[in-house]
């Protein structure tokens, strides 16, 4: 299932749903999302990602430190909110659940994996 999916079906049954993203398009590296929209009732917040290639190791991981970094501190920001759902994409994007925890202690987080294989 499409995450996107998966917050706008949540969105339509009365949910307040934000997702973090980075402003990078996976389709185009050089295109530059905006930083913040409403996309079929989920609001859509971006953080900065160099446009670094995907397809060298270490950039693609100092891409990842940058999102995580950018989503945690995004989520400090955040009104209060009773779950967190985190995606395996970028690599290691999970790092940020600590994050997480220390800003809403006692609140569920999820992994949610999206590609197993």
């Amino acid at each position: 299932m499409d995450p996107r999916c998966a917050c706008s079906t949540r969105a339509r049954r009365g949910w307040a749903v934000t997702l973090l993203g980075s402003n990078r398009s996976h389709l185009d590296p050089g295109a530059r999302l905006p930083r913040s929209e409403d996309w079929d009732g989920v609001r859509v917040e971006r953080v900065y990602r160099p446009a670094w290639s995907q397809r060298n190791p270490l950039a693609r991981l100092a891409n990842t430190a940058f999102v995580v970094a950018g989503w945690a501190a995004r989520a400090a920001r955040l009104p209060a909110f009773d779950a967190a759902v985190v995606g395996s994409d970028p690599s290691f994007a999970a790092l940020v659940a600590p994050a997480l925890r220390r800003i809403r202690p006692g609140r569920p987080i999820v992994h949610w994996c999206f590609d197993v294989f």
